[in-house]
């Protein structure tokens, strides 16, 4: 028997979400298509083309009838930028966002398939969850929402009603309702990509090698990641496992997977907290931002560029241009950098007073250095240091990396998949890093200069 059909084998023998030990597959076998039913215990299989039989890997604990998630600002933006409808446009270890088509404001319409744990959801306690749902009862970070079963972000999603297979954005006013079949069609990259290396500096250089030997130069780091954040979903991933991917995050998670957790989300007491980094397009902390917006112009999600959990990229040949470094726990620094953002935030907002720095003896100077003061912005460096800078990008128009390109584009990484191995500071050597299960620590990674990230090879599904 080949090594392929003796996985397969243990995988129908033993479903994961059933087995009391986890077995890591090096090269695990890809269903190619999983199948859901919308009624109260609909079946969800798995279809393998090794296979004469489908495999039974859950069941719909709540259908869903008649409703749809419409994102707003601030909120699942990324989902609005991924121009592709009746596909997969969230595959992470808590749920699977799925992309219907987009309303006449151009606004995604979603919904989800979630795992068990959220039947019993104290909503008051999880308040970012909301949104239309197909309950399950697989256990999130398993299965379905595994790297058992899991699609890719971009995976086509077909629904059967009325004895006929069609994409979703084809049925006038699509909702789901009772009694629909859908479809996940799950299919691998063109080339699998087995080595993603960052840079963890201003600049820094984001190289891709793929199951070929050959590489490129992938992305631009703009700002490094020096903490790590105590993202909820991260419970039901593990340390240096992808937790969630969509056309504006990939997320690493830092702790362990918390087996037990209660209606909120929280592990025991006494076990820990959870712990992620992201790794996020620099376009995505632009999201709606400009004049007016409610947030002094830098749109709702702008604090990505300061808060340390957070990994800026951009196309490959974007540099960021340093002008001012406000290094951390100097006061002098400190007034002049609050002079800055207050500068840039009254070029961008309706007019506000700046009465307060009228007395500032280097307040002339640094308004007629900053002739375009909208053009700039701040970051913030590994060291703690803020930054204040610009974006140079090339003559030469490149591919955005927002919902597009290797990254953030059609999948490459699952739920629970990959591992990780960092360089640190006056270092050569590659070394695991340790777990952060005390969950936010935003200092965490300072010593970071090199991250590289190892997804599995997958076994075809063709």
């Amino acid at each position: 028997m080949s090594m392929a059909k003796l996985l397969l084998a243990a995988i129908i023998l033993f479903p994961p979400h059933l087995c009391s030990a986890e077995v890591k597959l090096e090269t695990p076998v890809i269903p190619e298509q999983i199948l859901i039913e919308n009624t109260a215990n609909g079946k969800i299989l798995a279809y393998f083309k090794s296979a004469a039989e489908p495999v039974r890997i859950g069941s719909v604990l709540k259908p869903l009838e008649e409703d749809l998630s419409v994102i707003t600002v601030p909120g699942f933006t990324a989902a609005n930028f991924f121009k592709k409808n009746s596909c997969v446009v969230a595959s992470a270890a808590n749920a699977i966002h799925v992309r219907v088509r987009e309303n006449a404001g151009g606004m995604a319409m979603l919904f989800s398939f979630v795992p068990n744990e959220y039947y019993s959801l104290d909503h008051s306690s999880y308040t970012s969850y909301s949104g239309a749902s197909v309950y399950t009862d697989i256990p999130g970070g398993t299965g379905l929402f595994g790297r058992e079963y899991s699609p890719f972000l971009g995976n086509e999603i077909l629904v059967k009603r009325d004895g006929n297979w069609a994409k979703m954005d084809s049925v006038p006013g699509y909702k789901p309702k009772l009694g629909d079949v859908w479809a996940i069609k799950i299919t691998l990259p063109a080339k699998q990509i087995t080595e993603v290396r960052f840079q963890n500096k201003i600049n820094g250089e984001v190289t891709v090698k793929f199951e070929d030997g050959t590489a490129r130069l992938a992305a631009r780091v703009i700002r490094p990641v020096r903490g790590v954040g105590g993202f909820t979903g991260a419970v039901f991933a593990g340390s240096g496992q992808m937790r969630a991917h969509h056309p504006g995050v990939v997320e690493i998670a830092t702790s362990k997977r918390f087996v037990h957790v209660d209606a909120a989300f929280n592990p025991p007491q006494g076990e820990g907290k959870p712990s992620a980094f992201q790794i996020v397009p620099f376009a995505h902390t632009e999201d709606y931002a400009g004049p007016g917006d409610g947030f002094g112009g830098e749109g709702f999600f702008g604090y990505a560029r300061t808060v340390p959990v957070y990994l800026l990229l951009d196309a490959p040949g974007t540099k960021f241009e340093t002008l001012d470094k406000f290094p951390d726990g100097d006061p002098t620094a400190a007034l002049r950098r609050r002079f800055m953002k207050e500068l840039r935030k009254n070029s961008m907002s309706p007019p506000q007073t700046l009465a307060s720095f009228s007395e500032i003896p280097y307040a002339k100077e640094v308004a007629a250095r900053y002739k375009n003061i909208e053009d700039y912005f701040e970051i913030g460096d590994r060291d703690g240091s803020a930054v204040f800078g610009r974006l140079v990008r090339p003559a030469e128009k490149e591919e955005p990396m927002y919902a597009h390109g290797l990254l953030f584009g059609e999948g490459w990484l699952r739920p629970r998949e990959g591992e990780i191995k960092v360089r640190k500071t006056g270092s050569s050597d590659l070394v695991a890093p340790p777990e952060f299960n005390q969950g936010k620590d935003l200092k965490a990674l300072a010593d970071w200069e090199e991250i590289i990230l190892y997804p599995p090879l997958r076994g075809d599904t063709k």
